[in-house]
């Protein structure tokens, strides 16, 4: 099932057609990120918005059965900032922050959060850093 990560309410009626299909999910992989090249000035706040929205759409049912598992995909971008990648180191950190506070909730939801380093993809075309 394709999903628009750009799209909120797009974001919520996938998880709603997901639910339906095949019932609770009890993973989510949250693997978002966007690399703009752009100034802070010139960014959207999406990027760190959607990490959120995407939890927001299937914690939900995770809290109500008390079982699930969060793992966050979040790239050493989200422990050090990169000159040129303000968008996507800003959203990295805010998924740790947001991965840490789950983590301190006293639930039954397993949270796991992964930093890969430097992974040669089409996103960092063209982006350069000093």
């Amino acid at each position: 099932m394709k999903c628009d990560l750009t799209n909120r309410e797009g974001i919520y009626e996938c998880a709603s057609k997901v639910q339906e299909k095949i019932g609770n999910v009890t993973i989510v992989i949250n693997n978002t990120g966007i690399v703009s090249g752009k100034q802070l000035v010139d960014c959207s706040d999406e990027s760190i918005q959607r990490t959120f929205d995407i939890l927001k759409a299937f914690l939900p049912s995770m809290l109500d059965n008390n079982h699930g598992h969060i793992v966050t995909i979040v790239s050493g971008a989200g422990l050090t900032g990169a000159s040129g990648l303000v968008d996507y180191c800003s959203s990295k950190f805010a998924a740790v922050g947001l991965h840490e506070a789950l983590t301190l909730k006293k639930t039954d939801i397993k949270t796991t959060v992964v930093c890969p380093s430097f992974i040669d993809t089409d996103m960092f075309e063209g982006v350069t850093t000093r």
